[in-house]
């Protein structure tokens, strides 16, 4: 399978459902990707996104998603409205880590084609495809324990 550019080739279409490969392929290939993605300028370990972050940011998304599911599955659509604008806000997260030089532009671009399709007009689609990112996170977050390490 090949690596390059899985990241840029993220795409995601409200109201549709993960492909087949989307958590197992298309999971390890990202990591591959953030693996080789250098924001230091120099070629050492230093200067490659660590485990950590990966996780930190998985974090936040978990917290999100611990809010919404407080709620019944009835009522998640329009609890996850509210939260929309908190998921959009890891771009504005994943660019200030990437000016702190602890991740690199591939993981921003990640979360950029992660978030990008919220709408808060279509909450119910949305929160659909807040589910798809959360696995699709947890199978980066496995993926990079085993690739990256740290």
């Amino acid at each position: 399978m090949s690596n390059a550019g899985i990241i840029d080739g993220l795409s995601f279409e409200l109201g549709k459902g993960p492909d087949d490969k989307l958590f197992s392929e298309t999971a390890e290939g990202i990591v591959n990707e953030l693996k080789g993605d250098r924001f230091g300028g120099k070629n050492n370990d230093k200067d490659k996104i660590s485990t950590t972050q990966i996780r930190r940011f998985y974090n936040d998304l978990l917290s999100i998603k611990s809010v919404v599911e407080l709620e019944t599955p009835s009522k998640r659509a329009a609890a996850f409205r509210l939260q929309i604008p908190y998921v959009n806000m890891m771009v504005a997260k994943a660019r200030y880590a990437k000016g702190r030089k602890v991740v690199g532009e591939k993981f921003v671009k990640y979360i950029e084609k992660c978030v990008e399709p919220f709408d808060s007009n279509r909450p119910a689609e949305s929160y659909e495809h807040f589910k798809v990112f959360c696995s699709l996170f947890e199978s980066v977050v496995a993926y990079a324990s085993d690739i990256i390490g740290d």
